[in-house]
């Protein structure tokens, strides 16, 4: 990764031009007017980002996923996909995919941009479902999320429920983030000794109030309403 990012960016304008036409050529091969021609050859293509943090330095990653996003957004790649890991150097660069998406959201027009994945039980549903309806609206509805329920026990210092619940606290963590979305009452408890208070936070992209319908990450409104596409 350290070696690749160093050649994209040593790359002239005039290599960056054609490296950009070589990408669109191939994505031209591969999209989903070539799958109807080649039954089985696949209708998209996307980057996925996971590199070791002892090999490359903060900066130098950050730059080259923006860098490799652009110049996929400009070749009609699909998607983007960042990771979320913690306390180690595989993958180390991406502790919140959220952070880095929304980069990528503001450099891009069309690509899609996904977390893979979001570490449900380390996060609190409400941060979840703002910090991605912020990504979700700097992107004109282009995000995406899949959970996780996390694996690695360090991890879970972040964590607000037992390790031994994080199947059970993912899957509800999940349906809390979706109402979030939706603009429904959600109960949270709080520390400050008060009420258990609803907490929708901003709504994504399309949403037009706290009750009003959501769109997909497509734009297209979604029945019933959820919010960015999840897996």
């Amino acid at each position: 990764m350290n070696d690749l990012s160093q050649r994209l960016a040593a790359l002239s304008p005039e290599q960056r031009r054609v490296l950009g036409q070589e990408m669109r050529r191939r994505a031209a091969r591969t999209g989903p007017a070539a799958a109807a021609e080649t039954p089985g050859a696949p209708a998209r293509q996307s980057l996925y980002f996971f590199a070791s943090a002892d090999t490359v330095s903060p900066q130098e990653y950050y730059r080259f996923v923006l860098d490799a996003a652009v110049q996929a957004d400009a070749a009609g790649l699909n998607a983007v996909w960042l990771p979320e890991r913690h306390f180690v150097d595989f993958g180390g660069h991406s502790p919140n995919p959220a952070v880095l998406a929304a980069a990528v959201a503001v450099r891009t027009e069309n690509l899609q941009i996904r977390a893979g994945s979001v570490a449900a039980p380390l996060h609190h549903p409400a941060r979840i479902a703002e910090d991605w309806s912020v990504v979700d609206n700097l992107s004109g509805g282009r995000s995406g999320i899949s959970f996780a329920s996390g694996w690695h026990p360090d991890d879970f210092v972040l964590a607000r429920t037992d390790y031994a619940d994080r199947r059970a606290d993912t899957l509800r963590i999940i349906e809390q983030v979706r109402a979030h979305w939706r603009g429904e009452a959600v109960s949270h408890p709080t520390t400050a000794g008060a009420p258990p208070r609803s907490a929708p936070g901003p709504g994504p992209y399309g949403r037009t109030s706290r009750s009003g319908s959501p769109r997909r990450a497509t734009g297209r409104p979604s029945p019933p309403p959820a919010g960015p596409v999840t897996a």
